[in-house]
């Protein structure tokens, strides 16, 4: 578990501004879906976007995290 806190620590030591503003906006995204108290009519459409806001800023944060890993990972070995 120390291994993985310290991987993230380097992670976020080594991004840069637009990896941290991409991880509000899934951070947002996610609670907005998970949250939404709109009216029925436009529900459906929220949920949508939300959630394919959601899904690409996600995939986008998962790939730089898991080379940022694996690149940690090699170093320490």
């Amino acid at each position: 578990m120390k291994k993985m806190i310290a991987c993230a620590d380097d992670y976020i030591k080594n991004s840069n501004l637009a990896i941290i503003g991409m991880l509000k906006v899934c951070a947002v995204s996610l609670g907005m879906f998970l949250g939404m108290q709109i009216p029925k009519k436009y529900k459906l459409k929220a949920g949508i976007a939300t959630a394919i806001v959601f899904v690409v800023t996600y995939i986008s944060l998962l790939v730089t995290f898991i080379k940022s890993a694996i690149k940690f990972y090699k170093e320490k070995s």
